[in-house]
């Protein structure tokens, strides 16, 4: 009985992952990190959006693959969704960071972890890619590991049931009754 509890416990608080969003949730930790143009980024800016956190590398394809998802999709909703790109290469290998950013014209920020410490509050594992998705209240709502073809579709479901969370869209309204028609007159 007491396995079954702890199954049951450790089943509830599993971080989600893509296309389903998690019913528990925690507060994401608050960072500010280096951004490639030398300005420091934190994570406070993004309160009130849903965010994406992405962890890659220059030399890893399908995190290069998940960037350019990214972009089309921050396109999308640009006031409503932040797409943070976190580098995870070192110091050694900033000049090809810069390289992908500008070979695939990535406008999100690009975020510096070179020596790990948000990647290990956020993506202990070390998996690349790695996307944190984060609610409009700064909460962890899914996580996916790797990018595939295919993981559009989940993807793009779990960021629209975030942004459609807590809104309040106006019920709509039934069609109006088409005017009488009058008779022409000649």
């Amino acid at each position: 009985m007491r396995f079954m509890i702890l199954g049951l416990l450790m089943l509830f608080a599993a971080p989600a992952h893509a296309g389903e969003l998690s019913a528990v949730r925690t507060q994401a930790p608050q960072f500010s990190l280096q951004m490639l143009n030398g300005d420091t980024f934190d994570f406070s800016s993004t309160k009130g959006k849903v965010v994406v956190v992405s962890f890659w590398a220059s030399w890893c394809k399908p995190c290069i693959q998940e960037l350019g998802f990214l972009k089309k999709i921050q396109a999308k909703h640009p006031n409503k969704l932040a797409v943070l790109a976190i580098a995870t290469d070192d110091p050694n290998t900033i000049s090809k960071v810069r390289m992908v950013v500008k070979n695939k014209k990535l406008t999100m920020p690009i975020l510096l972890d070179q020596d790990g410490t948000v990647m290990g509050l956020l993506n202990p594992r070390g998996s690349l890619p790695f996307s944190v998705y984060v609610d409009k209240k700064g909460q962890v709502a899914s996580e996916h590991d790797g990018f595939a073809s295919g993981d559009e579709a989940n993807l793009e479901k779990v960021i629209a049931a975030l942004l459609a969370e807590g809104s309040t869209a106006a019920k709509p309204q039934p069609a109006a009754a088409p005017a009488p028609k009058t008779p022409a007159t000649k």
